[in-house]
Order: structure tokens, then sequence, then C-alpha cells
């Protein structure tokens, strides 16, 4: 983290946030692996959700630019892009600037991180493709 803050020589504005949202998305990054891992037939079928799924989510989600220059037809759809939420949260805990209120972010990455480790503990406890 602090070789990152001398690269880019910037620091979060709201320490109490960038840990909140850090802890958040690891935590449903990790419940979205584990479920995918169990889904996967072959370490290929890993590289199809990485490539058609998280890659176009990440351009679209306001990582290379905002979403207010998005056009309005388009702003609609970003609501229901999970990545957007992330990178409007971490913006928010970096700059203070953001597209939507902190609460409205980190609640959505809440309710997305309860709903993959429910998934992905269900999937464990049913053991899916679990080799016993």
């Amino acid at each position: 983290m602090l070789l990152g803050a001398l690269l880019v020589h910037t620091l979060p504005q709201d320490w109490a946030m960038y840990a909140v949202v850090l802890v958040l998305v690891s935590v449903f990054f990790s419940a979205l692996g584990l479920i995918f891992g169990l889904l996967a037939e072959k370490f290929d079928h890993l590289a199809v959700f990485t490539t058609f799924i998280i890659m176009p989510l990440t351009f679209v989600g306001g990582v290379f630019t905002a979403a207010t220059m998005l056009p309005p037809s388009l702003r609609t759809l970003e609501l229901f892009n999970p990545i957007f939420y992330t990178i409007d949260a971490f913006r928010r805990s970096y700059t203070g600037q953001s597209y939507l209120e902190p609460a409205y972010s980190i609640g959505a990455i809440a309710l997305l991180c309860i709903v993959a480790v429910s998934v992905a503990l269900r999937m464990t406890a049913l053991g899916v493709k679990l080799r016993t």
C-alpha cells in the first residue's frame, strides 16, 4: 500500500471508508472466485469468467472514465454493474468525489458480498463438485 502511495503520490482522504471498501471488495471477489472455481470443469473455464465478465464490466465501470461521461441510457445500465460500485467507493475514499452517495456504494457492495458469500457457503455445504 505504501509503495502504491509513493508511485502516485497520493493517500486516501478517508482511511475508514478505504479500509471498509477494501475488506468488502476482497471478500466479494474471494467469494466469486470460490463460486466460479467450484463451477469450473477446467482451468480454462476460469479464464472465461475473467475475460468475458470481469474485463468488460471494468471498462464500463468507471475505471478509465467517469460515469458522467456515458450517454444517459448507459448511465442507467451502469447501476447494474458491481464493478461500478467498487470503483465509485474507492474514488470517494481517495478524492472525496463520487457519482453516488457513499452509503449507496458501500450498501451495494455489502449486499453483493452477502449474496456471494451465501452462495459460496451453500455450494460448499452441498458439496458441489467437491471430491470426497
